[in-house]
């Protein structure tokens, strides 16, 4: 008797002192859903839900998936109550969950590197775990890794949003002071289009005064969410394909990584 009193106590508090979330919870930020996949949280009975706007794997996550923006209709209200909402920042969004009644975090990472987004995810995703310490020491450990990373010597990028064709035309949009190319401009790692602006629509007088020393590099999320690639073109024009690589915030540190590895 009591030999099954002792078993039954020690498992109850290997699970009490598991990484878990302290309650109701729908994650509709890209950000802090793949934060809640590094801490292996995609399972926990109180993620009731995530956005279908993120880079996880269907068989990864079996719960609910919710649209976002103007996806979100009033059918909601009664979905969320009694539940905590953290979203991405957004206009539609944010007039969405304004005066709801229940609580709502947005997450804002326009203008933001890598980085930065995940300390703010983290911050903001602490008060609602517990047990986790361990494991979000582990996390940063292994980030501080890959910000660590870095090329042999400074290289000339365009980064555009979306595949180069195989006849080398060029997406509409460059990436030009956010997320990881922020961070690589920080870093002094790159030097890119030259803009002010987070994101550019390219200019054709500018992009022909590059000198030949420019790559220029489309970047794209694969459909399945698990491969990942780098195609060549020829020795300027390149594809990259990349889970999470215009997901803010963890996906792009893993990005950052693979593109100092590969490119």
């Amino acid at each position: 008797m009591k030999l099954s009193l002792s078993l039954i106590l020690f498992f109850s508090f290997s699970a009490w002192g598991e990484c878990h979330l302290k309650g109701p919870l729908y994650s509709l930020s890209g950000p802090s859903t793949t934060i809640l996949r590094k801490l292996n949280l995609l399972s926990d009975k109180n993620l009731r839900g995530i956005s279908t706007f993120n880079p996880i794997p269907a068989n990864e996550y079996k719960g609910s998936r919710l649209g976002g923006g103007l996806f979100l209709s009033r059918r909601e209200d009664k979905i969320f109550a009694g539940a905590e909402v953290i979203y991405d920042q957004g206009r539609e969004l944010d007039r969405y969950f304004k005066n709801r009644l229940y609580p709502s975090m947005s997450i804002e990472s326009m203008g933001l590197t890598p980085e930065e987004v995940v300390q703010k995810t983290i911050s903001l995703l602490k008060p609602r775990l517990e047990g986790c310490d361990e494991r979000i020491a582990e996390l940063q450990a292994e980030n501080k890794k890959l910000v660590e990373a870095k090329f042999s010597q400074p290289k000339k990028i365009v980064f555009f949003l979306g595949q180069i064709s195989q006849q080398k035309k060029l997406p509409e949009m460059v990436i030009g002071n956010d997320g990881f190319v922020l961070a690589f401009k920080k870093q002094g790692q790159i030097d890119t289009y030259p803009s002010e602006l987070h994101y550019v629509r390219w200019s054709q007088k500018i992009i022909q005064a590059l000198d030949e020393k420019f790559i220029f590099v489309g970047i794209s999320e694969p459909k399945d969410q698990k491969a990942s690639s780098l195609t060549r073109i020829d020795q300027r024009h390149f594809n990259i394909v990349f889970p999470g690589s215009l997901t803010p915030g963890q996906s792009q540190l893993e990005l950052m990584s693979f593109i100092v590895k590969n490119l």
